[in-house]
């Protein structure tokens, strides 16, 4: 394994015991809360996401979106995300072989990195961007309304503007 530092942002009841367990304190830092997740991101080469459980991970999208190549677990709603495309490499939960082989595989590989980023990156702006979650819904409520009303509603440029700004 190339030498490499582990940043683990976020916190959790663990965190102290996990802490404690570790005598690595060089190359394991404990971030954790994260008032800005960009920032963080953009310190990354990979973003790794080890879970055992997930739907579909928000903190994955923002990964993906920053222009991050991500390992992750085969669980939840992540193949769907990744897609055949590979735009990041799985491995199967609780297998720390295989996780140390891909975090090898892309630390060795800068191009390989950045390829894989730049996909999911534009896989994820092109899939889970908050203009197509609002079209997405507009869609709905016009045809919702449309039902109710007997007729076709139109959407509303203002309410989606007011969307975007929220979000």
């Amino acid at each position: 394994m190339p030498a490499a530092a582990l940043l683990l942002g976020g916190d959790g009841p663990k965190r102290r015991a996990l802490e404690a367990t570790t005598d690595r304190r060089d190359s394991i830092h404990f971030v954790g809360v994260l008032d800005d997740v960009a920032a963080f991101m953009r310190d990354l080469d990979v973003f790794v996401l080890c879970s055992l459980h997930e739907g579909l991970p928000r903190v994955l999208l923002e990964a993906l979106a920053c222009n991050r190549v991500v390992v992750t677990t085969r669980i939840g709603a992540i193949s769907e995300v990744l897609g055949e495309d590979a735009h990041g490499l799985q491995v199967t939960p609780e297998c720390p072989q295989e996780l140390a082989h891909a975090l090898t595989v892309l630390l060795t590989n800068p191009l390989l990195r950045q390829t894989l980023a730049a996909g999911g990156r534009e896989k994820v702006l092109a899939r889970f961007s908050a203009d197509l979650h609002f079209r997405s819904y507009e869609r709905a409520y016009t045809n919702l309304l449309g039902q109710r009303e007997g007729h076709a509603a139109s959407g509303s440029a203002a309410a989606r503007d007011r969307f975007r700004r929220q979000s």
